[in-house]
């Protein structure tokens, strides 16, 4: 029996495995694998980019994304947690 989509089983869409005994079968005919990969603006990149290509060759996958942004910090207020541009926006 089709159960539906591995996406659908990961999502809780659609149930997977009821016991050791079935087994799951999946088509991944046209999927590729794809590495993106997070830089600290900090630091030095080429470790991160290396490692990064290393593991895509390994595993015969694609670098296809490097991204790197300055996160800026979380301050706390009386509605949680929010960024700190977010606190001049609420004041506002």
């Amino acid at each position: 029996d089709i159960r539906g989509s591995i996406g659908a089983v990961i999502a809780g869409m659609a149930e997977g495995r009821r016991s050791a005994q079935e087994i799951t079968i999946f088509d991944g005919t046209g999927v590729s694998l794809q590495l993106v990969v997070n830089l600290a603006v900090d630091a030095d990149p080429a470790p991160i980019v290396k490692l990064a290509a290393e593991l895509a060759q390994r595993f015969d996958a694609h670098l296809v994304g490097l991204a790197a942004a300055d996160v800026p910090p979380l301050v706390a207020t009386g509605e949680g947690l929010v960024y700190e541009g977010e606190v001049m926006q609420i004041q506002r």
